[in-house]
């Protein structure tokens, strides 16, 4: 459905009917490109982390409680390529974006 099909639908009906797809539909047309790029660089950057210091790099596969403590052990090592640090700014859209990726991977797993 494209978002012009969803406008004309929304002005035709207030309350329209839900229904999976129109769900579906929302969900991807209100994410944001630039921020879909910024959490598949962060993850990048998990991957290549876990993989160098022997963690499976399928974050998504951890137990909550393991997870914490092993994020807690990257974001204080994590390093940028020329080996400085990042700026508490970068740090922080990390973290989110490292947390906005285990969301989404929770809410699509049944």
């Amino acid at each position: 459905m494209f978002v012009s099909d969803l406008i004309k639908y929304m002005q035709k009906y207030r309350f329209g009917e839900s229904n999976n797809i129109l769900v579906q539909s929302l969900k991807e047309n209100a994410k944001n490109k630039n921020t879909q790029q910024s959490t598949n660089n962060w993850v990048k950057v998990w991957k290549s982390w876990a993989a160098q210091n022997g963690y499976d790099d399928s974050i998504e596969k951890y137990e909550p409680e393991g997870v914490n403590k092993i994020l807690e052990e990257f974001y204080a090592t994590v390093r940028k390529k020329d080996g400085g640090d990042y700026e508490p700014d970068s740090l922080r859209v990390m973290v989110t974006a490292i947390d906005r990726y285990l969301t989404e991977k929770s809410t699509n797993t049944p």
